[in-house]
């Protein structure tokens, strides 16, 4: 029941980012991610699942978040390590409904994978394309000469 919601509301979520109507923000410009993302690495750490990836950390450059009321969904770039096999990263998408509730990965299950990845590119597309190098550079430097 879960998946079948999470691939309806991914859908709709590239939908909706394709067309450019949420505005994903890289996780580096809310104020509150540290906390954010070490409490959701805190609790994992709590789980008992010999078979479930070890998540070390997460990549602040590459992961992106929307903000709805006081929720957030966060694409979040997670380096994981299993047993005694190397580092890998892998795509989560997590939910903080409120405030009073903690960010989750419910539905984040491993069939999603390309789905994340295809979801990751299109904010990452749309982020560029604000920016037309060397043009945005160019633009910069003689702002600061100025």
């Amino acid at each position: 029941m879960i998946g079948e919601n999470m691939q309806g509301f991914l859908s709709n979520l590239l939908e909706l980012t394709q067309k450019k109507q949420l505005d994903w923000k890289p996780l580096s410009a809310l104020d509150s991610h540290k906390n954010l993302m070490t409490e959701f690495l805190q609790a994992k750490k709590y789980e008992f699942d010999s078979s479930a990836d070890a998540f070390i950390d997460y990549s602040i450059n590459d992961s992106y978040f929307i903000k709805k009321n006081d929720g957030f969904i966060v694409l979040a770039d997670m380096i994981c390590k299993d047993n005694n096999g190397p580092i890998y990263h892998k795509l989560l998408l997590l939910t903080k409904v409120n405030m009073y509730l903690p960010l989750s990965d419910y539905g984040c299950f491993d069939a999603f994978g390309k789905d994340f990845e295809t979801l990751k590119l299109c904010i990452e597309n749309n982020i560029s394309e604000d920016y037309m190098l060397p043009d945005s550079l160019y633009k910069f430097w003689y702002s600061i000469e100025s």
